[in-house]
């Protein structure tokens, strides 16, 4: 209406809730499609080892974003070596023994290992990771 210098009409509550509700659904099919996409794109990767930077971390692992496509997947501390703890205030995660690091924005090498088909969530394997001071916030 308004591209015709019409008037807008204002929608009543019902129709508002409809509408909410409807991009509401919207997104969550788009959002689901990507994901499929994504996932059944990453089932084609190579073994190889690929370079990537740490985007976001939590208690079970952290997220990498690849170099060469942009594809996140993740990498779970249960297959690190050791145990790992995860400080909400850096949003680090720190190995309990050698003080190993891992944080946002570090550099790492993975390879693929698989796709988790329930989540639709990529899953990588860490082979290496820039060394991290542990006294600073920084990269070391």
């Amino acid at each position: 209406a308004a591209l015709w210098d019409q008037p807008i009409k204002a929608l009543n509550p019902q129709q508002l809730e409809s509408l909410q509700t409807t991009q509401f659904r919207a997104r969550m099919a788009a959002n689901t499609l990507e994901a499929w996409l994504k996932s059944d794109y990453a089932k084609g990767l190579p073994a190889d080892p690929m370079e990537g930077t740490i985007t976001r971390t939590m208690p079970s692992g952290f997220f990498v974003r690849l170099d060469c496509n942009g594809l996140e997947g993740f990498v779970s501390c249960k297959d690190l070596e050791g145990k790992f703890s995860f400080d909400p205030v850096t949003l680090r995660l720190v190995h309990n023994k050698n003080g190993r690091i891992f944080q946002l924005d570090q550099r790492v090498t993975v390879s693929f290992s698989g796709v988790d088909e329930e989540r639709r969530q990529i899953n990588f394997k860490l082979l290496e990771a820039e060394d991290i001071n542990p006294g600073t916030d920084d990269k070391g």
